[in-house]
């Protein structure tokens, strides 16, 4: 087993110049592939392996789009901000809201709690007019730093829709004056395989900067090692923090090094199992800071919930 697993959070500071190919996301371990990959998932039927973390679970669940699941979201706890609104609302990657092939929005979306869609109540229609999105371009590499930046999605499910019971919406942290080296971070996602929410905790993770693998330089990313494949777009990258739980970053997808990894050869990034280095090869996420809460918060108190569209500016 990877040593760092279960430890705390890990912010850092790393300067590494290479080049950077980006896909669905990774699975690290020890760099020996004699014992496997090492994926440190567990689903929502087997429960977190960490005392406390099951919670968690409550708060993920899918976009479902078109005829199938397209990425993961999480419920978002905005009950601080004014005014105050029934319905709940989620946070997602904007990317899993578009046909990538085409560069098109899909023509239909819905929120599933859990990923557990045929249950009565789980569902919740996305409309549009209810969307706030990032720029996010189709038509530029989706680990483009600006396109990183751009890669986030809030939607309000309106407020004809009740949450199950159980579940619970995150509050959301600037990870930049949460993270102090205390703490413990995982990512909440949908694993396909699994056909499930999975929770990877005792992750680690670093802010970008210009001259590492992100080309970030105002530290807008979280470079993590927490374990997803494809599906887990949109989901919550979260930080338990001297007892409080926020989400704190929206999985996007991998960087990695494109000369030790080509991508004629390696379309899907790197192979499973490998050490997690962020200097060639490392998970991203579009990290929550002030300038997206600020966003967050203008459009919430300007939210018309008649036939008003609201989006990012």
């Amino acid at each position: 087993m990877r040593s760092h697993r279960f430890a705390p959070l890990l912010i850092l500071v790393l300067a590494f110049a290479l080049n950077a190919g980006n896909a669905n996301a990774g699975v690290f371990g020890d760099g020996d592939p004699s014992n496997g990959d090492e994926d440190d998932r567990r689903t929502l039927s087997e429960g977190a392996a960490v005392a406390g973390l099951s919670d968690w679970y409550r708060s993920g669940g899918t976009i479902f789009c078109d005829g199938a699941v397209r990425g993961s979201a999480t419920l978002i706890d905005l009950s601080t901000l004014v005014p105050r609104r029934k319905g709940a609302v989620i946070a997602t990657a904007a990317h899993v809201l578009v046909d990538l092939a085409s560069g098109q929005p899909w023509a239909q979306c819905e929120y599933r709690h859990q990923g557990l869609g045929e249950l009565p109540g789980y569902q919740a229609r996305l409309e549009e007019r209810f969307v706030l999105k990032g720029r996010f371009d189709t038509r530029e590499n989706p680990g483009d730093p600006e396109n990183v930046t751009g890669d986030w999605a809030f939607a309000w499910l309106g407020a004809d829709w009740s949450q199950p019971a159980g579940a619970r919406g995150l509050a959301l942290a600037d990870v930049h004056r949460a993270a102090d080296g205390q703490g413990m971070l995982g990512l909440l996602a949908w694993d396909p395989e699994q056909q499930q929410v999975s929770l990877a905790a005792g992750c680690q993770a670093v802010l970008s900067r210009v001259d590492d693998l992100s080309g970030d330089r105002l530290g807008r990313q979280l470079l993590d090692d927490c374990d997803s494949g494809t599906g887990a777009s949109g989901g919550a990258l979260i930080l338990a923090h001297y007892g409080v739980v926020r989400l704190v970053g929206i999985r996007g997808g991998q960087h990695w090094d494109m000369k030790r990894w080509p991508p004629n050869r390696f379309p899907d990034g790197p192979p499973s199992g490998l050490r997690w280095d962020p200097s060639s090869h490392t998970n991203y996420a579009r990290a929550i800071d002030s300038e997206l809460l600020e966003t967050l918060g203008s459009w919430w108190t300007g939210l018309k919930t008649g036939t008003d569209a609201s989006r990012a500016p």
